[in-house]
């Protein structure tokens, strides 16, 4: 996730979508997700 997390400013609008889609996909059936790399606010609240 770091990955698609770090270069935001170059991306922006492709990586909220990922990274929306694949917390989505964890929240509905219940399975934990470990974010790593997050090293902004920003990059937080794109998890929550």
């Amino acid at each position: 996730m770091a990955v698609l997390l770090r270069p935001l400013h170059q991306q922006e609008h492709n990586s909220r979508a990922i990274v929306a889609a694949i917390a989505s996909l964890t929240r509905e059936p219940g399975i934990k997700a470990v974010a790593e790399g997050v090293e902004t606010e920003q990059q937080w609240d794109l998890l929550g």
